[in-house]
C-alpha cells in the first residue's frame, strides 16, 4: 500500500489500532512520514450510512449522548468561529472575490461562521456527503449533496472560483484526501486559500491502543502535510499546531480565553466517550493556510 499523505510505498506498515466505526478497518503509520492512516478504507455504503444517521434523529439518543452531541455542539460552535477568524487575518489586504466553501458542513457551524463573517454579498456553498445534513442550517447559497466520486466529478464540472476554501476537520474524511486537494486547488480564484484544520498522527489519542471511536481516516505530522500538499499542487502559507491545554494560552492565533474553553469542551467529550486523553505538551490538532504553488 502507499501512503496516503506522502504518496511513498509503506512495505509492512506498524499497525497502532482499529476503527470503531468501521469494523474491521485498521490504523497503521507510515514509516516515512509518520503519518497514521486506514490499512484499507471502508466500502463507500458503510461511509454514506455513517454519516445519514450521525447528526440526524438526536431526539431519539440517550440524554448521555444528547449531553455529549450539545457539548459537542459547543466545541464545534467556537471552533469554527476561530478557523474563520484565523483565515481572515491570514487574507490579509488580499481578500478574493471568489464563493467561501464549507467542504464537510455537518451540522453547519461552519456554514453559519462564513456566512456571519461575509456578509449578505457572500456566495456560500455547503458541501456534505449526508443530504438531510444540508437542510440543517439552511443559510448557504447553495448546497451540494455528493459522495466523493461524484463530488470529484462535481468539482471538475463546475464553473464557480472559490474564494476560500474550509475544511474543518473534513480533510481526513475523505478516502482521497489527495484527489480532493488537487481537484479544489484547480478552482481557486486570484488570491483564494485553503485553510484546513485536521489531526496530529503525533498526538496519542489517535494513537492508543484501543479502538479509534471516530470516522477519521488519516492523522498527517508536520511531514505528511507538506508531502501531501505539494503532491496537491499546493504549498503552506502557515501551520499552526493547536494543543487543549494551559500551554495554548501563550501562542493564541485569536482570542485565547474562548478557544481553550472551546478545545476544554472537546477534550471533555472524547474523556468521557473514552476515546482521548489530556497530553498538554504535544498539538491536538493542526491549522494550516494552503496556496497554489505559483502564489508567492
Amino acid at each position: 500500500m502507499r501512503c496516503m499523505a506522502c504518496g511513498e510505498g509503506m512495505g509492512v506498515p506498524l499497525v497502532v489500532r482499529k476503527s470503531a466505526p468501521f469494523p474491521g478497518v485498521r490504523y497503521v503509520r507510515c514509516r516515512e512520514c509518520m503519518t497514521v492512516q486506514v490499512a484499507e478504507a471502508p466500502p463507500a455504503g458503510q461511509i454514506a450510512a455513517f454519516y445519514d444517521r450521525f447528526y440526524i434523529n438526536d431526539a431519539h439518543q440517550t440524554l448521555p449522548a444528547r449531553l455529549l452531541g450539545w457539548l459537542r455542539g459547543v466545541s464545534e460552535r467556537a471552533r469554527a468561529r476561530s478557523l474563520v477568524a484565523y483565515a481572515m487575518s491570514q487574507a490579509g489586504g488580499s481578500n478574493s472575490s471568489g464563493s467561501l466553501v464549507d467542504f464537510g458542513s455537518g451540522n453547519g457551524m461552519l456554514t453559519r461562521a462564513l456566512r456571519a463573517a461575509g456578509g449578505l454579498g457572500a456566495h456560500v456553498v455547503s458541501i456534505d456527503a449526508a443530504q438531510d445534513v444540508l437542510s440543517l442550517h439552511g443559510v448557504a447559497n447553495e448546497t451540494w449533496h455528493a459522495s466523493e466520486s461524484e463530488l470529484l466529478q462535481r468539482l471538475g464540472e463546475t464553473t464557480l472560483r472559490f474564494g476560500a476554501v474550509f475544511f474543518s476537520h473534513t480533510l481526513e474524511h475523505f478516502v482521497d484526501p489527495l484527489g480532493v486537494l488537487r481537484a479544489v486547488s484547480r478552482r481557486l480564484a486570484d488570491h483564494g486559500r485553503i485553510h484546513v484544520d485536521c489531526p496530529s498522527g503525533l498526538h496519542p489519542i489517535y494513537t492508543h491502543a484501543s479502538d479509534l471511536n471516530i470516522p477519521d481516516f488519516m492523522f498527517v505530522t508536520p511531514k505528511g502535510v507538506g508531502a501531501l500538499v505539494q503532491l496537491a499542487g499546493c504549498e503552506v502559507l502557515d501551520l499552526q499546531g493547536i494543543s487543549p491545554g494551559p500551554s495554548f494560552l501563550y501562542r493564541p492565533p485569536e482570542k485565547a480565553f474562548l478557544q481553550y474553553i472551546a478545545s476544554f469542551l472537546f477534550l471533555a467529550r472524547s474523556v468521557l466517550t473514552g476515546d482521548g486523553y489530556f497530553t498538554g505538551g504535544r498539538p491536538l490538532w493542526w491549522r494550516l493556510t494552503l496556496v497554489p504553488r505559483s502564489v508567492g
